[in-house]
């Protein structure tokens, strides 16, 4: 999204160069909703992925969370010591 934010600008800064007032002005306005809404959404990302990986390792260390199920392992010290 931020490819298309510097498009943008640039056929902003060429109508503004060859006269085109109206559309350079509309073109830029356009670029700059598309430059926060790439900002929202990209930290948006970056706050969803850190807190899914501090729910991981949280996991990992015994707190309380999404902890992964474990197996019983009482039944293979049962078999090794027949």
């Amino acid at each position: 999204m931020f490819s298309w934010v510097i498009a943008l600008f640039v056929v902003a800064i060429i109508a503004a160069i060859f006269g085109f007032g109206g559309i350079a002005a509309s073109v830029a306005g356009i670029a700059q909703i598309v430059f926060w809404a790439a900002l929202i959404l990209a930290l948006v990302a970056f706050v969803v992925s850190r807190t899914r990986s501090w729910a991981t390792v949280s996991a990992r260390r015994g707190r309380p969370g999404r902890a992964p199920a474990r197996r019983d392992r009482s039944s293979r010290k049962r078999r090794a010591t027949r």
